[in-house]
């Protein structure tokens, strides 16, 4: 099996109010590694990317992405 299949979605969508009421979509990106990744500024533009590539495909609102590196 290769690490992919062992791979797990934490990824997290919330949903918040400013303080104005306005609603905002704050999705929450994890990414865990358990060594120095000198490419992973790289990787998580990628998935940013592709996040709201997907969002902006299937018509959904855009929301601010907050990418955690554990």
């Amino acid at each position: 099996m290769g690490s992919e299949e062992h791979e797990k979605r934490l990824d997290l969508l919330y949903s918040a109010r400013l303080l104005d009421g306005t609603g905002v979509l704050v999705y929450v990106l994890l990414e865990h590694k358990g060594w120095v990744d000198r490419g992973i500024a790289r990787q998580l533009f990628r998935y940013i990317l592709r996040i709201l590539e997907g969002r902006d495909r299937n018509r959904r609102a855009p929301c601010v992405v907050i990418p955690l590196v554990l």
